[in-house]
């Protein structure tokens, strides 16, 4: 959304769902990082947990003008996007080593196959 202008409205929705993937994930990571301690260290990693989340935060608010004036707003959002790109390499190397383990026969991501659809629901 954010590359498809630099009108105001544009930097608004991309502001908008950046705030509602947050809204997700840090619910999502606070649920599961309580899940798998004890009681006894709960309450202290979840402390530990929203110091580091929060103090990331206020360091990237800081940072964040210095950096959309280095680069340009377009540069930014290529850098964002990185991540994702990331992720999407690897589960790809990760469904094709599943695939060779189980002895498809095919060596990438394949879409014709019905054995491929049956391992991916898998």
């Amino acid at each position: 959304m954010g590359l498809q202008g630099r009108a105001y409205l544009h930097y608004w929705g991309a502001l908008v769902l950046l705030g509602i993937g947050w809204n997700f994930l840090f619910v999502g990571g606070t649920t599961l990082l309580v899940a798998n301690y004890r009681p006894a260290e709960r309450f202290q990693m979840q402390a530990v947990n929203d110091f580091s989340v929060f103090g990331m935060s206020a360091l990237a608010s800081l940072m964040g003008g210095a950096v959309l004036l280095q680069f340009c707003w377009e540069n930014v959002l290529a850098l964002a996007a990185l991540p994702l790109v990331l992720v999407v390499v690897r589960c790809c190397e990760c469904v094709t080593r599943r695939r060779q383990r189980r002895g498809h026969r095919c060596s990438g991501v394949c879409l014709r196959c019905d054995t491929a659809v049956g391992e991916l629901a898998a």
